[in-house]
């Protein structure tokens, strides 16, 4: 006689388990570009380390911001939810430092160009889109994906 109360022989699968969607996989690739640009501005800021404009402890700072973009990357892809609220502090801060350069460079006028160099110019804005793309994805479309 069989028991009907036994639990099935099939293995039961975590719908939640499943690959990831590609909107999440879209938000990691933003989120390493973001990696690639902060990493473009570490190196730029050597410059202005070695010149004297910048203390070398917030060169450090900003490296640790660097490894918390880093990181939260990492436990995004694992589908951890908390990672994602992370990133979204990380995008506020990310958005903050352009709107402080954009209101630095408002100073210069139209002559900013003079004396930056035109790719800096042009590089300034990507890590806030970046972020913000980043972000927009991970709490719009791919949502249901993190537990």
């Amino acid at each position: 006689m069989s028991n009907q109360y036994r639990p099935p022989h099939a293995r039961v699968a975590d719908p939640a388990a499943g690959a990831r969607p590609r909107s999440i996989d879209a938000a990691l690739v933003f989120i390493g570009m973001l990696v690639l640009v902060e990493c473009y501005h570490q190196v730029m800021n050597l410059r202005e380390v070695h010149n004297g404009e910048m203390s070398g402890l917030a060169w450090v700072v900003d490296w640790i911001w660097v490894v918390a973009i880093i990181a939260s990357g990492i436990f995004v892809a694992r589908g951890r939810n908390w990672a994602r609220w992370v990133f979204a502090i990380i995008t506020l801060h990310v958005i903050y430092e352009y709107l402080d350069a954009r209101l630095f460079l408002s100073g210069f006028g139209d002559g900013a160009a003079e004396f930056f160099d035109p790719f800096s110019l042009w590089i300034l804005p990507m890590s806030s889109l970046f972020a913000i793309g980043a972000t927009i994805l991970s709490f719009g479309p791919g949502r249901a994906w993190f537990r």
